[in-house]
């Protein structure tokens, strides 16, 4: 039975019997708004790639609040003093999501040493993998709530990592050119394109296709060695 006071904005129980461990699974359920404040105290209206890890959340937010648990209607543990759906954990799905996709942008980004790879990958695990068991710690939800939550969110992140290297990183240097990305003076820290690394020729059209840019180099190459 509930035992404790709800904070439903958060979908947080705070048991009245506090011992250390129950406030460690306190602070990781809060976890993921405090790394929602993080990236807007990292400026995330300037940040492509915190702006790219933010509409993640979100996505995952409305898939899994207002479609997949209206479907399921599956209540809480008897322990949550919270009345909304439980399955699958929210906080789980998004928490693992959005880790996944930075672990797969830090696994491809080869600007980056090894070791600092290493070392943010650590911490993104740091901060991301308590989070789901101390769902099931302060009694928000069950194990098997968390566990679909986090099998949700390597799905979600898993695609959206695809997405972005398929479908947005070959158009990267398009879009930064639109007008309106270019009033909101965006900082492109997500993704080194060929206009920012140096590959395109003076004058060249950055918005060129594929095959033209690989023609136009092919002709280059061609005229250097005559």
């Amino acid at each position: 039975m509930c035992n404790g006071t709800a904070v439903p904005f958060f979908d947080v129980t705070i048991d009245h019997d506090v011992t250390v461990l129950l406030v460690l699974c306190i602070v990781y359920s809060f976890m993921p708004y405090l790394v929602a404040v993080y990236f807007l105290v990292r400026d995330v209206m300037r940040s492509l790639f915190y702006i790219f890890a933010s509409i993640l959340g979100i996505f995952i937010v409305l898939i899994n609040e207002e479609i997949v648990k209206r479907i399921v209607e599956s209540p809480r543990p008897l322990a949550s003093c919270l009345k909304s759906f439980g399955m699958p954990s929210g906080h789980s799905a998004i928490s693992i999501g959005v880790l996944v996709w930075m672990l797969l942008e830090l696994i491809t980004d080869t600007k980056k040493s090894v070791r600092r790879r290493i070392l943010l990958g650590s911490l993104y695990c740091l901060i991301a993998v308590p989070i789901p068991p101390s769902r099931v710690c302060i009694g928000d939800h069950s194990p098997l709530q968390v566990g679909i939550g986090s099998a949700e969110g390597f799905v979600m992140g898993t695609l959206y990592f695809i997405f972005m290297l398929t479908v947005v990183r070959p158009r990267l240097d398009r879009l930064l050119q639109l007008r309106f990305i270019k009033l909101l003076r965006l900082k492109n820290d997500y993704y080194l394109t060929r206009a920012a690394s140096g590959e395109l020729e003076p004058g060249e059209d950055s918005n060129k296709s594929l095959p033209e840019i690989n023609a136009h180099s092919s002709l280059i190459i061609h005229k250097n060695t005559d």
